[in-house]
């Protein structure tokens, strides 16, 4: 596992999405290759070897971190694991496929990128992953996407999951500027 406090990844995420490049000419492709390429390029500067397993489908995203093993690179071990899944129908066997993770490899990191619907999902899916791993002693960061359609705004909500409770909740928020950036600040309550 990483000796890191995952909300600090997405502190940086936050952050630095005005450095993304995005404006209001980005479609929904461009926005999560950026993203994406957050996770890639942070973990390549933190010196992991990083692996995008599913490169052709930028939408379910399933990037690896790996430990560097000068000695012999092909027992390298993996150290965390980002997952994103797009397709709102399939949200909860999201859920269910990074609960099996964490119980078979809880010595890894993971971090799940989930678009879903609305705050009651969240609460739901929270509810889901707080009731299967009571006995497990991890770390996991998983951040809901929902959208306001009508402000044109994109809510990033943060959740830290460290030994089967919710340690840490953050929300970020997207939209763009006078100057058409899309940039995003943390949301206070």
């Amino acid at each position: 596992m990483l000796d890191l406090d995952l909300m600090i990844i997405f502190n940086g995420f936050i952050r630095n999405y005005v450095n993304f490049g995005l404006n209001k000419y980005s479609n929904s492709m461009d926005i999560m290759k950026k993203e994406n390429r957050y996770f890639l390029t942070l973990g390549r500067l933190l010196g992991f070897s990083v692996i995008n397993k599913k490169n052709n489908d930028i939408r379910n995203t399933e990037i690896s971190w790996y430990e560097y093993e000068f000695e012999n690179i092909s027992n390298s071990q993996e150290k965390m694991k980002i997952l994103r899944e797009f397709d709102l129908e399939k949200d909860l066997s999201a859920i269910y496929n990074l609960i099996n993770l964490v119980k078979e490899k809880s010595s890894n990191g993971y971090i799940q990128i989930l678009e879903t619907s609305s705050r009651n999902r969240i609460d739901f899916f929270n509810k889901i992953i707080l009731n299967s791993l009571v006995k497990e002693k991890n770390e996991f960061l998983v951040i809901y996407i929902t959208r306001d359609v009508i402000k044109d705004f994109t809510f990033y909500n943060a959740y830290l999951f460290e030994n089967s409770q919710i340690t840490k909740n953050k929300i970020g928020v997207s939209s763009y500027d006078k100057e058409g950036t899309l940039k995003a600040n943390f949301y206070i309550k």
